[in-house]
């Protein structure tokens, strides 16, 4: 993103944080939450990633969904995953997991968990950046400290192997962790070498980070990969741009095109059947 595109970004968010929620960081947070969720139902945010979902969770599915936010991922994998599916959401910023809790008391397949993903298990601090000197920024939060005015908090670190006998079966793990992916992977080496889930990541710079994580990826049979325009994987290319990547493990395929599109012909017959009958319903009132 250009600087005078990211500038007017942040005016955005600064003038919802002050004037529409007079300063209140409860008040914005939820707006802010609320946002993002809609954003990401009407193909707003990260479009193609989430897109891309149905093409490797379905009924039955088991994700992660680490550094969940407000759940702009967490809700559509809960969708896809299904009633004998399952969502384990991971979220350490106490205001951000309050509205992530609240959005997803409704889901019964998902699970929200006030940790932050890690190589250990112990306490941390987090800290959250206050942009121009006043508007907190939770999409920025991070273990690492930042240069700029921030507030901290205690959370707990946990290890997604410690978990692994609670999780069971894995077919995906979402990792947006504001720098700290390389020690969430290696928190979870045992569980990705025993269920070979796929995996997304976050890196806005990939010469920094392709070399680690191509060295945790090779060795356990996985490649480094991008998301194409057209929502295909490839292996990633020498100036790939990100921010989302992937660790496909070898003899990965997605979901069966034909069955999902049957999915969706079924459900577009079953609501188009209930309609029917309620505006049936009606005129016999």
């Amino acid at each position: 993103m250009s600087a005078p595109a990211e500038a007017i970004r942040i005016l955005a968010k600064w003038l919802m944080f002050r004037v529409l929620c007079l300063g209140n960081a409860r008040r914005y947070h939820a707006l802010r939450g609320a946002a993002a969720r809609a954003a990401a139902r009407c193909g707003g945010y990260e479009r193609r990633q989430i897109a891309f979902l149905r093409h490797v969770l379905g009924e039955g599915a088991v994700a992660v969904d680490g550094g969940a936010g407000f759940g702009a991922y967490s809700a559509p994998m809960a969708r896809l995953a299904g009633r004998s599916g399952r969502v384990i959401a991971f979220e350490p910023l106490p205001e951000v997991f309050a509205q992530l809790e609240r959005a997803m008391r409704r889901r019964a397949n998902v699970s929200c968990r006030r940790q932050a993903l890690s190589d250990r298990g112990a306490g941390a601090e987090l800290h959250l950046p206050l942009l121009w000197g006043s508007l907190p920024e939770p999409a920025l939060a991070s273990i690492e400290r930042p240069p700029g005015p921030h507030e901290a908090c205690r959370v707990e670190l946990v290890r997604l192997d410690a978990l692994a006998g609670e999780i069971g079966r894995c077919d995906f793990v979402k990792l947006d962790v504001e720098g700290h992916e390389h020690e969430a992977l290696r928190g979870a080496a045992g569980l990705i070498a025993r269920e070979r889930p796929l995996i997304q990541l976050e890196s806005n710079d990939l010469r920094r980070d392709g070399p680690g994580y191509r060295s945790f990826a090779e060795p356990l049979g996985y490649e480094l990969c991008e998301l194409t325009p057209g929502g295909e994987l490839r292996p990633c290319a020498a100036d790939a741009s990100g921010p989302n990547f992937y660790l496909v493990p070898s003899g990965w395929r997605p979901l069966d095109a034909a069955s999902a599109a049957s999915a969706a012909t079924w459900r577009s017959r079953v609501s188009s059947s209930l309609k029917a009958a309620i505006t049936s319903a009606r005129g016999r009132m």
